[in-house]
């Protein structure tokens, strides 16, 4: 009886040391361990947001050169030429060239552009200016498709803001074709 009294004793014993491990040892460990589990988590999402916003940094940096590269051509292009008289005449001969019936064409002589001259020549020499256009135009689908394939290609300094093409039922062969376009000029 006394070896069954013993065992008993080893095995309480066992087991009161193995409560102890658990309560003292295991458990405090194992709950710092979650913690700083979490601790990771938290600074690999911080260092994963840090890496997008370097990324975008980087994309923005490039979108913002490419944007200085584009206006500086526009200066450029609107410095080369004499006037928007030049781009009205240049879009007349482009539809007498593909035969097509110049309605009327309405410059604008307001300037569209948003950002005041002055605030402009903080950053640069120039000011840019932009004008609408608008443009009636009657025609074949064909040529009317090689006539805007044309202007959109052109080296003059425009923006085409919206193309309307209606069909006419008595004529369906023809368009009528609306155009509104913003001319830019360079000033000093």
């Amino acid at each position: 009886m006394n070896l069954k009294r013993v065992g008993l004793i080893n095995i309480i014993l066992l087991l009161v040391v193995l409560c102890g491990w658990l309560i003292f040892f295991y458990f405090p460990v194992n709950q710092e361990i979650n913690s700083l589990n979490q601790e990771i988590k938290s600074l690999e999402q911080q260092i994963s947001q840090v890496g997008t916003v370097e990324r975008n940094c980087a994309q923005v940096e490039k979108r913002v050169q490419l944007l200085e590269n584009d206006l500086n051509q526009l200066f450029q292009l609107g410095n080369s030429q004499n006037d928007i008289e030049n781009t009205l005449e240049q879009i007349q001969k482009m539809a007498q060239k593909y035969n097509l019936d110049l309605e009327y064409m309405t410059p604008l002589f307001i300037n569209q552009f948003s950002v005041p001259e002055n605030e402009q020549k903080k950053y640069f020499k120039m000011s840019l200016h932009s004008y609408p256009i608008d443009l009636y135009l009657n025609g074949k689908f064909i040529p009317t498709g090689e006539f805007l394939e044309e202007l959109s290609a052109n080296q003059e300094p425009i923006h085409i803001q919206s193309i309307h093409l209606l069909t006419d039922t008595e004529l369906p062969d023809k368009l009528h074709i609306e155009i509104k376009l913003l001319a830019y000029m360079a000033k000093e």
